[in-house]
C-alpha cells in the first residue's frame, strides 16, 4: 500500500513547485486502516495526533501509537510529519487537514464533468459567477471587522479563559496559567507557546486572556488579516461575466477545429464502473 501518493507528489512539484503538499487526515486514515484493523481502537489518539499544536500533545498520542500499533506508527513517520501533521507543518494551515474541500467541488460537478469540455468549462464558470455575487452581498452586509467564522471562533474561545490567570512578563510579554500547560504571549511577535494563534491566525485563549488583563474588549486587532472583513470583501470584489452568443463571437481567421478521436475499436476488458471507487 502506497501512503504518500509517489505520483500525485511528483505532479505538484513539477507544476507547483513552491506550494506545500498536505495529506488529507481522512484519506490517510483509512489507508491505515486497510492494513491494520487495530487502527480502529486507537483512531481518537490518531486524530488527537493530527490536530495537535504542541509537540508535546504529539509526542503523547504518537508514543500511545507506537506502544500499541507499531507498524502503523512506522507508516507514519515514513510519510514526513510535516504531510500530515498540524504541529510540524511548514506552512500555516488554517485548519484545512482533510480534503473536503476538493471533495465538495467533486460533488457540484458530479454530472457536469460527463459533458464535453467547453460546456464542463461553461458550468464552471456560471458556478463561479453566481458564488462572487452570493458571497459579494453577505460582504457588504458584514458589520464586524472580521468574518463570521472568525467571530465563532472568537466567541468559543472567549468563555473557555475567563478564570485563567495573567503574570506579566514585560510590556509585550505574559504568562497565562490555565490550569494545564500554559502559554507564554509575545504581543510583538504574534506567538503564544500553545502554538494554536500561529497555526489558525486567531487568538488563542491566552491571547484573549492577556487582553481582558488590559480591558480590551475588542482582540480582533490580533486576527491575522485573512479573516478581515476587508480582505473578504476584495477577494470578491471582482465581476465573474459570462461570454457573449458564439454567433457574436469575433473569429480571428486562423483558429484550427479539433476533432475527437476516432475509436474504431472497443477496448479490451470490463467496462469500468461508474460507481464511486472506496478510498
Amino acid at each position: 500500500m502506497v501512503f504518500w501518493a509517489p505520483a500525485i507528489a511528483a505532479g505538484i512539484s513539477n507544476v507547483f513547485p513552491e506550494v506545500f503538499h498536505a495529506l488529507c487526515a481522512r484519506h490517510f486514515l483509512g489507508n491505515l486502516k486497510s492494513v491494520s484493523k487495530r487502527v480502529k481502537s486507537y483512531e481518537w489518539h490518531y486524530w488527537k495526533m493530527y490536530k495537535a499544536y504542541r509537540k508535546s500533545d504529539f509526542d503523547h498520542h504518537y508514543g500511545i501509537l507506537a506502544r500499541h500499533i507499531p507498524d502503523s506508527a512506522r507508516t507514519l513517520t515514513t510519510v514526513e510529519f510535516n504531510r500530515w501533521s498540524r504541529h510540524h507543518a511548514d506552512r500555516v494551515r488554517y485548519a484545512y487537514l482533510t480534503s473536503n474541500s476538493a471533495e465538495s467541488m467533486n460533488a457540484l460537478s458530479v454530472h457536469a464533468r460527463k459533458l464535453p469540455i467547453t460546456m464542463l468549462l461553461k458550468f464552471f464558470r456560471a458556478s463561479v459567477q453566481q458564488w462572487f455575487w452570493e458571497h459579494r452581498n453577505t460582504a457588504d452586509g458584514l458589520t464586524t471587522p472580521v468574518t463570521p467564522y472568525a467571530e465563532c471562533k472568537l466567541g468559543k474561545r472567549n468563555p473557555k479563559s475567563i478564570s485563567w490567570t495573567v503574570k506579566p512578563i514585560s510590556q509585550v510579554k505574559f504568562e497565562v496559567l490555565d490550569m494545564k500547560k500554559g502559554g507564554k504571549v509575545n504581543l510583538q511577535d504574534k506567538t503564544c507557546t500553545c502554538k494554536q494563534w500561529q497555526f489558525s491566525g486567531i487568538p488563542c485563549g491566552h491571547v484573549m486572556a492577556v487582553a481582558r488583563y488590559f480591558v480590551l474588549r475588542n482582540v480582533t486587532t490580533h486576527v491575522q488579516k485573512y479573516f478581515h472583513t476587508e480582505t473578504y470583501k476584495s477577494a470578491y470584489m471582482e465581476d465573474i461575466n459570462p461570454l457573449d452568443h458564439i454567433s457574436e463571437w469575433i473569429d480571428p481567421g486562423h483558429l484550427q477545429t479539433v476533432l475527437p478521436p476516432l475509436v474504431t475499436k472497443r477496448q479490451s476488458g470490463r467496462p469500468k464502473s461508474t460507481a464511486r471507487i472506496p478510498s
